[in-house]
Formats: C-alpha cells, sequence, structure tokens
C-alpha cells in the first residue's frame, strides 16, 4: 500500500473514532440538564397568597419554567389546588371576614362550600404567618380549581409547566378521597386540556404515582421523599418497605436514587436539608449518584441566597422555592 493511502486511510479511521466519541450512546443515562429549573412553590408563596390564581400569575410573570401545586377531590368530585387535607385557619377567612376557627376536611366540601371562603391574606398572629414575612395580601382570592389553573397558563404562557402534587397518605386515608379516584380525576383535566407535555405529577405517596400512570402511561412523575423525625417517608433500618414506597424496601438498594430508578422512576424531588436517613442534607455525592442512574434531582423548598448557591454548585437539576424571584436574580448573576 502506498504511503498516501495509508494516511488517507488511517486519518478516516481517526475521524470516524472522533464521531464516535460526540456520539450519544443509548446505553448510558441522560446527561444532567445544564440550566437549573425555577419552580414556585406553590405558585410564589413568599410573596402572594399561597396556591392562588394570584400568586401564580405572579410566578409567571416573573418568569418560572414551572409552578408547583397541590390538590385534593371535593365531595362533588372537583380537584381543587389547596394544600392541606382540611381548611387551613392560618389563611382562611369566612363570609363575614372572620378567621375560621373549624376545620373541615376538604373532601367533605363541595366546590361552592370550598371558594365561599377567602384565602387572600395570612392570619400575622399566627406562628405560621411568620414563615412568610413579604407575602402580600390580595383579599378575594379563592381555592382555584386544577381546571382553573391550566386554562390560566394556557393562556398565559406557552412554555410554562406545571407540578401537579398528589396529596394522599398512608396513615391519613380518611382524611383524603381514594388513590385512585384523585389519580383518575386528574388524569381525566390532563387529557381533556392536552396538557400531558407541560405536566409532572409528584407525590410522597408512590402508590399515586402508579395510579396515575394507569390512566396516562406516558405522564412524566416525580419521587417526593424527605427524612426526618417527624416526617421520614424513606424509614431505612425498619422491617420491611415504608408505607409511602408502593412496596419498595429502602434497605434492599445502596441509596435513594437507586430505588427511585427500580420503582421506574426518572425525578427524584427531596427536602433540600433533611434528604437522606436521620436527617442528613443533601451532598454533591448523592446528586451525582442519582445522575448515573439516569435520574434528575429537584430540591425543596430553598428560599435564602446561600442555600440557593450551594444547591447550584451540587449540579441540582431544579430548585423549588417559595422566592422563585430570588433565585432568578442568583441565577442571573
Amino acid at each position: 500500500m502506498k504511503p498516501r493511502l495509508i494516511f488517507l486511510t488511517v486519518l478516516f479511521i481517526c475521524l470516524l473514532s472522533l464521531v464516535g466519541c460526540v456520539t450519544t450512546d443509548p446505553q448510558k443515562p441522560p446527561p444532567p440538564t445544564k440550566e437549573i429549573m425555577i419552580i414556585g412553590h406553590r405558585g410564589a408563596a413568599g410573596l402572594l397568597p399561597e396556591n392562588s390564581i394570584a400568586g401564580f400569575m405572579k410566578a409567571i410573570e416573573i418568569g418560572v419554567d414551572a409552578f408547583e401545586l397541590d390538590v385534593h377531590l371535593t365531595s362533588d368530585n372537583v380537584v381543587v389546588v389547596t394544600h392541606d387535607y382540611k381548611l387551613k385557619p392560618e389563611i382562611t377567612r369566612d363570609s363575614t371576614g372572620k378567621w375560621i376557627k373549624k376545620k373541615p376536611l376538604i373532601k367533605d366540601l363541595n366546590l361552592a362550600q370550598i371558594q365561599s371562603f377567602d384565602i387572600g391574606r395570612l392570619n400575622r398572629s399566627t406562628d405560621y404567618a411568620k414563615k412568610y414575612p413579604n407575602q402580600k395580601n390580595v383579599d378575594g382570592e379563592r381555592i382555584p380549581t386544577l381546571l382553573d389553573v391550566i386554562k390560566l397558563v394556557k393562556r398565559s404562557d406557552d412554555n410554562v409547566k406545571i407540578f401537579i402534587e398528589l396529596k394522599t397518605s398512608p396513615g391519613k386515608t380518611t382524611e383524603s378521597n381514594s388513590l385512585e379516584l384523585i389519580a383518575r380525576e386528574v388524569a381525566k383535566i390532563i387529557k381533556e386540556e392536552n396538557f400531558i407535555d407541560r405536566v409532572t405529577v409528584i407525590s410522597f405517596d408512590w402508590r399515586g404515582l402508579s395510579h396515575i400512570k394507569k390512566y396516562i402511561p406516558g405522564v412524566r412523575t416525580a419521587h417526593l421523599t424527605i427524612a426526618n423525625k417527624s416526617f421520614d417517608t424513606i424509614q431505612s433500618n425498619k422491617d420491611g418497605p415504608s408505607p409511602w414506597m408502593n412496596g419498595v424496601d429502602i434497605d434492599e438498594f445502596k441509596s435513594i436514587p437507586e430505588a427511585i430508578k427500580a420503582a421506574g422512576g426518572g425525578i427524584w424531588a427531596t427536602n433540600y436539608y433533611h434528604t437522606l436517613s436521620h436527617g442528613k442534607s443533601i451532598n454533591s455525592d448523592i446528586v451525582e449518584q442519582a445522575h448515573t442512574h439516569g435520574l434528575y434531582v429537584l430540591v425543596w423548598t430553598v428560599n435564602n441566597r446561600q442555600d440557593m448557591k450551594r444547591m447550584i454548585k451540587m449540579n441540582v437539576d431544579g430548585i423549588i422555592t417559595d422566592r422563585p424571584d430570588i433565585l432568578k436574580d442568583v441565577l442571573n448573576r
């Protein structure tokens, strides 16, 4: 073979090698996102009333990538957006303007009853209100329906996504409607509004994620976790699986990300401070492990600049915050 032909052959092989280097290996997990998602918690709860139309509009105005909300089912099977299983006295006033004292279950009230209450301000005499010193009042806000919120987003922005948290608990089965019924009604709205591509359904109760996938097989889901003394969904070093984890026993796996991957998950949404067993906070190693398993990592609820910067350095993929305005500023800087 002539020297020139040998040279061209070698050059061709080298070029093929270079192409191979940049070609995505389908066997490898997807790389973590380079841009961190800004996700407003309950809309923008640090600025305007939580889980309110005003709060969701504010989140969109700030320029979030997504916002998170919580859903329950009324007695007449309407999906409404509110966090607690019961009406919350710290944020709820009756038709006379007085703060409520009784706490009826959401599932025992119909939509008309629920929307007779005003959730437009915090009762500043409560400890709960101290969490949101900068939240402004918007009198007249009502508990919205999920359908209302989706229609708002469709009118307002073509890109903003919604994280819908199914609020059920293995220990509070009498305080909410059945998992399957809630999942069915949520799925029905998502499909009828053709909103599947803009939704991620999340839950601490992993059974709910299985139910939602029965109705919408292709919907994105995120597995929520927390581990502290008062609220531990992982429950490591205990006999059998945690009731929150839909039959998955954390002690059979090397890490939480590995367990989520085994459960069919693609997104891990964890409390940033109480992430691991014994209340330990998230760290770079566990984030890297999650990425190795092909998971995206979201952390909540991160509200001050220093914690935001620390999460960014750990290479998390999204931050859920009551103050999306602060997070946006941190990322811009």
